[in-house]
C-alpha cells in the first residue's frame, strides 16, 4: 500500500468525527429553531385574539358615545335641551369619558354654537368650521346618520378624530353634534389595564403613521406584532399591538450558543487531540530520525551496562556494527587502564545519579579513541540514555597545544626583556618573569591591577598617565618610550618601552604589548661619554689659547703700554703745571678705550676657554668671524697670511652655540694658516665668505659647508654638511 493511500485512510479516519459533530450540531440546532418557532406562532396567535378583542372594546365604547350623542341631537330638535342643560349634560358626560375632549352644537350654516367644556381654546362659539371639517359635516347631513372624519393633528401635537352627529327635526336638518375624540385617550383609556401590561397599542393611519401609543417603551422584538382595520371609525385608521417579551432575550440564545459552544468544544478538543497525535508522531520520527543521522555516537543500554541500541554514528567512529555491539557490555570495548574508572561510573548511574567522563574505546582496527560519555539514567525504566563524541583530534591537539604553551612559556621565562600586556582599558592581563624582577613585584600582584601601576614614581605619575593616554589611544611614538620606573624596594632606574597593539587569533585587537628594556647602564655610559667629549674640548680650547699664548700676550701689551704712555703723559703734564684740561680728557679717553680693548681681548679668552653647557640662540655670522679673527690675526701676521672676509651685513642670524661655532671657525682658520706654509709669501691669502640663497639655501665659509634653515621666528639654523 503506496504513502498516499495510507495517507488518504488516516485523514479519513481522522474526518468521520467532525461529519458526525456536524450532524449533530445541525440537527440540535433545527430542533432549537423548531420548537423557538412554535412558541412564537403561539404568542402571534394569543396576540391577534387580543388585538380583536380590543377592537371590539373601543368599538363598544365608541357606540355608547355615538349614542348618548344621538339622544342628544333628538333632544335638541325636540327642543328639550337647550344651552344652559347642553352644558351640564355634556360637561358630565366629558368628565366620565376621558376619551372625548370636546362636544360641540354647529348650527346649519356650519357655525359653532354651543361648545363644551366652555372654557376650551380648541372650539370658539361663533367661528365657522374649517380644514376637512365641512366635508365630515356635509356627509353628515348627507346620510342622516352618525359620520367619522379623517383623523388630523392640531397645532399642539394632539391627534384627534371627530364624530358628527345630524341634529334632524322633520326633513330639517338643524346641525350637528361633534364629539371631539383624543386618540390617545382612546388607547389609553379604552382598553383595560392588563392589556397595556403585555401590549403596546397603537393607532396608525393609512400611510402607517403612529397617531398614538398606549405606552413610550419600544419592544423589544418587532416579531410578536397583529395589527386589524379599526371600522369604525374607518378613514384607513387601524390598530396595531406588538406583544413585550416576558421572558429575556439572552433566553431565547442560550440554547444556540450552548448547542454552537458545545460543538465547537468538541470540535476543538478533537482538533487538539489530532494536533497531539501528529506531534507525537511527527516528534518521533524526528527522535529516530535525530538518532539515525547524529555525527555522534547515540546509544540507549541497560543497567547492566550492556547496549540495546546504538546509532550508526557507532560504526562510523569504532568501525562496528550496530549488530555487532547490540548486546554486548561496554566494559568489553574500554581501554584496561581507564577500565577502574568506568565501573565507578556505571555504580553512580545505578544510584541514578547522571554521569560525564572521558575514556580510550578500542576500535574495530584494533586502535584506542578518546570518547567522552555523558549518560543520564532512568530507573523506573531500567535503562541508560547515553551520548558520546570522539575527542581524539581535541586531545591530540590539547596535547600539542600543552606542548607548544610550554615552549612559549619557557621562552618567555628565559627572555632578559620583560613583556607586559595591557586590555584596551590599560589593565594589566600579562607579564613575563623579567618584567616581575625589573620591577619586584609578582606576577600574581601585578595581573588585573589598573592604573596608576605601583612601579610609577609618584612624582612622575601624571606624566606616565599620559604617556599611557597616548599608548591607548594608539599614538605612542614608535622609537618607543623613555621612562623612569621605581623598583619596589623604592630605588629607580631609567627604561625604554617599546609599545605594539596585541592582536587576537581572530585578527581583532585586544590590548597592547610592551618591552621593557633597563638602559640605566647605558645611559651613564652616554653621560659618561658626554662628560669626557666636554673635557676634550675644554682641553682643546685649553691648547688652542695655549699656542696662542704669545700672540694674546703680544695683543694685551699693546693696549697696556699704550695705557701706561697716556698715563705717564698725563702725570708729567700735571707736574708741570703746563697742561690744558681738554688734553689731559682726551688722554684718558684714549687710555680708557685701550684699557676697554684689554678688558675685551680678556673677556673674549674668559669666554672661549671656560666650560660651560651649549646655549644655542641666534647669533650674528658676521660677529662670530670677527671674533675668530681676532685671536688668529697676531699667528696671520706672523705667517705673513693677509685674512679677507666677505660676508653680507645683512646675512640671517644663525641658531647655534655663539661659543662652539667661534671655535670651530678658528681652527678652520688656523688649519688654513698652517696649510700655507709652502706657499709663497705674495700667494698666502685666506678668504672666508658666506652668502644666502634664500629659503635653504647653501653657504660656503672658507672651504667648510653649511646649509641655512630658516625657522618660523626668522632665525636660520646652521646644519654642517
Amino acid at each position: 500500500m503506496s504513502s498516499e493511500t495510507t495517507a488518504g485512510q488516516r485523514n479519513w479516519v481522522w474526518s468521520v468525527p467532525y461529519v458526525a459533530i456536524g450532524i449533530f450540531a445541525v440537527a440540535m440546532l433545527a430542533l432549537v429553531w423548531g420548537l423557538q418557532k412554535r412558541e412564537t406562532d403561539l404568542q402571534n396567535d394569543a396576540l391577534g385574539r387580543d388585538v380583536q378583542w380590543a377592537e371590539q372594546t373601543m368599538r363598544l365604547h365608541m357606540q355608547g358615545t355615538q349614542d348618548t350623542l344621538s339622544q342628544m341631537a333628538r333632544e335638541m330638535a325636540e327642543g328639550k335641551l337647550d344651552r344652559g342643560a347642553f352644558q351640564v349634560r355634556a360637561t358630565q358626560y366629558l368628565a366620565n369619558t376621558p376619551e372625548l375632549a370636546n362636544i360641540v352644537w354647529v348650527d346649519s350654516g356650519q357655525i359653532i354654537r354651543w361648545t363644551a367644556p366652555f372654557e376650551t381654546t380648541e372650539w370658539i362659539a361663533g367661528e365657522r368650521l374649517a380644514g376637512a371639517q365641512p366635508l365630515s359635516f356635509a356627509q353628515a347631513l348627507t346620510s342622516g346618520r352618525p359620520t367619522y372624519g379623517e383623523a388630523y393633528v392640531n397645532h399642539r401635537g394632539a391627534a384627534l378624530l371627530e364624530v358628527y352627529v345630524p341634529v334632524q327635526y322633520g326633513r330639517t336638518y338643524l346641525g350637528t353634534l361633534v364629539g371631539v375624540y383624543t386618540i390617545e385617550g382612546m388607547v389609553r383609556h379604552l382598553v383595560p389595564n392588563w392589556f397595556d401590561e403585555k401590549y403596546s397599542l397603537s393607532i396608525v393611519d393609512a400611510a402607517g403613521q403612529v397617531l398614538a401609543s398606549n405606552t413610550t417603551v419600544r419592544p423589544a422584538d418587532d416579531a410578536l406584532s397583529y395589527a386589524i382595520d379599526f371600522d369604525p371609525p374607518g378613514n384607513g385608521l387601524a390598530l396595531r399591538a406588538k406583544a413585550f417579551r416576558t421572558d429575556p432575550g439572552v433566553a431565547r440564545v442560550v440554547p444556540l450558543f450552548l448547542v454552537v459552544g458545545l460543538t465547537l468544544v468538541v470540535v476543538l478538543s478533537l482538533w487538539a487531540l489530532r494536533s497531539h497525535f501528529q506531534r507525537r508522531v511527527r516528534v518521533e520520527k524526528e527522535r529516530d530520525r535525530l538518532f539515525n543521522l547524529s555525527l555522534d555516537m547515540l546509544c540507549i543500554a541497560g543497567m547492566d551496562g550492556s547496549f540495546r541500541r546504538v546509532n550508526p554514528a557507532f560504526g562510523r567512529v569504532l568501525g562496528y556494527s550496530a549488530e555487532d555491539i547490540t548486546g554486548r557490555p561496554l566494559l568489553d570495548y574500554v581501554h584496561p587502564e581507564d577500565l577502574a574508572a568506568t565501573v565507578d561510573v556505571l555504580r553512580q548511574l545505578a544510584a541514578g545519579q547522571p554521569a560525564s567522563f572521558e575514556g580510550r574505546w578500542r576500535a574495530a582496527d584494533g586502535r584506542y579513541r578518546w570518547l567522552l560519555w555523558a549518560i543520564n539514567p532512568v530507573p523506573e525504566e531500567k535503562l541508560l540514555y547515553a551520548v558520546a563524541h570522539d575527542i581524539t583530534d581535541r586531545r591530540e591537539d590539547e596535547e600539542k597545544l600543552k606542548s607548544a604553551y610550554a615552549f612559549r612559556r619557557a621562552m618567555g621565562e628565559s627572555l632578559v626583556t620583560g613583556i607586559r600586556a595591557i586590555d584596551l582599558e590599560g589593565r594589566i592581563i600579562f607579564v613575563n618573569p623579567a618584567f616581575c624582577r625589573m620591577i619586584g613585584w609578582s606576577e600574581q600582584e601585578l595581573l588585573g591591577m589598573r592604573p596608576p601601576f605601583p612601579y610609577w614614581p609618584p612624582e612622575e605619575a601624571e606624566q606616565r598617565r599620559r604617556d599611557l593616554d597616548l599608548t591607548l589611544a594608539g599614538q605612542a611614538p614608535p622609537g618607543g618610550i623613555e621612562m623612569r620606573v621605581m623598583h619596589r624596594d623604592g630605588h629607580r632606574f631609567d627604561v625604554r618601552m617599546y609599545l605594539s597593539p596585541l592582536i587576537d587569533s581572530s585578527g581583532r585587537q585586544v590590548g597592547w604589548m610592551a618591552s621593557m628594556n633597563d638602559i640605566t647602564e647605558r645611559k651613564r655610559m652616554e653621560e659618561e661619554t658626554l662628560r669626557h667629549q666636554e673635557r676634550l674640548e675644554q682641553t682643546s680650547r685649553l691648547i688652542t689659547m695655549g699656542e696662542m699664548a704669545s700672540s694674546l700676550a703680544h695683543e694685551l701689551n699693546q693696549p697696556l703700554s699704550a695705557i701706561a704712555n697716556y698715563c705717564m703723559g698725563s702725570v708729567n703734564r700735571l707736574k708741570s703745571g703746563d697742561y690744558r684740561r681738554e688734553d689731559i680728557l682726551a688722554a684718558m679717553e684714549k687710555a680708557s678705550a685701550q684699557a676697554e680693548r684689554a678688558g675685551k681681548i680678556i673677556r673674549r679668552t674668559r669666554e672661549f676657554v671656560k666650560k660651560s653647557e651649549p646655549v644655542r640662540g641666534p647669533a650674528a655670522l658676521v660677529e662670530i668671524v670677527e671674533e675668530a679673527i681676532g685671536f688668529a690675526e697676531i699667528e696671520a701676521r706672523k705667517a705673513a697670511v693677509a685674512i679677507q672676509v666677505s660676508i653680507p651685513p645683512d646675512l640671517p642670524p644663525v641658531f647655534a652655540d655663539r661659543i662652539m661655532i667661534e671655535q670651530v671657525v678658528l681652527n678652520l682658520v688656523k688649519n688654513g694658516i698652517e696649510s700655507m706654509q709652502q706657499t709663497p709669501p705674495e700667494a698666502r691669502t685666506l678668504n672666508l665668505a658666506a652668502r644666502f640663497d634664500g629659503e635653504g639655501g647653501a653657504a660656503a665659509c672658507f672651504g667648510l659647508h653649511c646649509r641655512w634653515e630658516r625657522s618660523h621666528d626668522g632665525t636660520v639654523r646652521l646644519h654642517r654638511r
